[in-house]
């Protein structure tokens, strides 16, 4: 099962904060199925991810995959487990905003 670490929660929920305190709700829910639908397809299938988001090729990391739902890239691991430890907001500065796994 795919399961987000703390890093990832964090981001998320402050991004519903973020949409929610503005009103933008549909932003909220896209957000909320993105995150579903990621956990879903990496649980299917881990290997199936990107090595980098979009132009970002400084953000290949030993044994991380790349997935894109909605307007969001996520991070995870694949070793054992798969692990979400980034979400990030296609449009958002993802090269200064992505965390490392190694400090996740």
């Amino acid at each position: 099962m795919t399961r987000l670490s703390s890093t990832a929660n964090r981001q998320y929920l402050d991004l519903i904060d973020h949409y929610l305190s503005r009103g933008f709700h549909d932003a909220a829910v896209k957000l909320t199925e993105a995150v579903e639908q990621a956990v879903i397809a990496i649980g299917q299938d881990p290997m199936a991810g990107r090595d980098y988001p979009a132009i970002y090729d400084k953000l290949i990391w030993p044994d991380v995959k790349w997935i894109k739902r909605h307007r969001y890239w996520f991070s995870y691991t694949t070793q054992g487990e798969p692990v979400i430890f980034n979400i990030l907001w296609d449009a958002a500065d993802i090269a200064g905003r992505a965390m490392s796994p190694d400090d996740r």
